[in-house]
């Protein structure tokens, strides 16, 4: 990973500052009233129930402790993304099954969690990597024949659709979604949950405090305490009502790095109603683009390592998982974010027009 900074940037309007303020003002810590605002607004676009909470990571964890799932169940996986949607898994010892992405997208295919599912198989988490639902609908259709779970991570795909108009985390059992800083909707931490199966909303709310039933102090779940700070809370409401708004920036410069003209450079596509949160720009040659930004002093940063690379797994390398680590060699995001300065995308697309690889 490159450590610079502003490779990804939005802004905290004053508004939302505003309204934060108001929030302490009001001895509003814990969650309350603004939580309860976010999770109206948010269910209002989405039509179905929202939970908000700590994270995606927490999201991806309390769905599957509301599924029931056991140690001895298998979850499907993609080996890319973020290490966060594998680590619940790990944390409640549930054995997961890791599969490559496809070739053309980092997204997990039909084809491949076929030749990986078996009687184990119990849930399949689906990435909408960056924001991309390619595949998605195959999975969801795939997963309903065969009464298996879905669950969504699209911490990285608010509101992005698929090709029949649906929205990222609406296709499963539960959608998992991030509001951290690299989000479209940002408040340093934070996320929610889409819940599309009613049936499971009663238990991911009695999960989100420490499977607790208050009235009565009784304990009928697991849980824990996934709940939020009211005060961040209060951070997205504005970026709700402006959510069209910070999409318009994001497209604008996914246009004009379409643009780039050097046959050399690949940006990963994106589908019309999808929202390009980042651009990965994929290149044979990636290492002279990464010294060309170096020199020019443009922000950037790699993509994460597969999952068989990480460390702690202790999972040897091998052909199993060749588009994945295709991808995290020949990767990279350039600058981008809804208040990323157009005059550093320009120079950028300039020299990448100009470099000779």
């Amino acid at each position: 990973m490159e450590n610079s900074k502003k490779w990804w940037f939005t802004r905290i309007s004053n508004v939302s500052k505003k309204d934060a303020i108001n929030s302490i003002k009001s001895n509003n810590f814990t969650q309350g009233p603004n939580t309860n605002l976010v999770e109206s607004k948010l269910s209002k676009i989405f039509n179905k129930p929202i939970i908000f909470t700590q994270n995606g990571t927490s999201a991806i964890l309390m769905a599957i402790l509301s599924l029931g799932l056991k140690k001895n169940d298998e979850i499907i996986i993609p080996n890319f993304g973020w290490i966060a949607t594998l680590q619940p898994l790990i944390l409640l010892g549930i054995k997961f099954i890791l599969i490559d992405i496809s070739k053309d997208v980092p997204n997990i295919n039909i084809k491949t969690v076929k030749k990986k599912i078996s009687k184990n198989t119990k849930a399949i988490i689906f990435v909408h990597f960056h924001g991309h639902t390619n595949n998605s609908l195959e999975i969801s259709k795939f997963c309903k024949k065969r009464k298996i779970f879905l669950i969504e991570d699209a911490c990285k795909a608010i509101m992005s659709k698929t090709e029949n108009n649906k929205f990222a985390g609406t296709l499963g059992d539960i959608g998992c979604f991030s509001t951290g800083m690299i989000s479209l909707l940002n408040t340093g931490y934070g996320g929610f949950i889409i819940v599309n199966n009613k049936k499971y909303e009663k238990n991911l709310r009695l999960i989100k405090d420490h499977g607790c039933i208050r009235q009565k102090e009784k304990y009928p779940l697991l849980g824990l305490n996934f709940k939020t700070s009211d005060i961040l809370a209060s951070f997205l409401s504005n970026q709700i009502d402006k959510i069209y708004s910070k999409i318009n920036k994001l497209n604008k410069i996914y246009n004009m790095y379409k643009k780039i003209k050097n046959p050399r450079i690949k940006i990963l596509s994106y589908k019309k109603n999808e929202v390009p949160l980042c651009i990965d720009l994929y290149c044979e040659k990636i290492s002279k683009i990464k010294k060309i930004f170096r020199y020019h002093k443009i922000p950037f940063i790699g993509l994460h390592k597969p999952f068989n690379q990480v460390e702690f797994l202790k999972i040897a390398s091998n052909k199993k998982f060749i588009n994945s680590e295709k991808f995290y060699k020949k990767t990279i995001m350039p600058p981008c974010g809804p208040d990323q300065d157009i005059k550093i995308i320009n120079k950028t697309i300039k020299l990448l027009n100009n470099c000779k690889i």
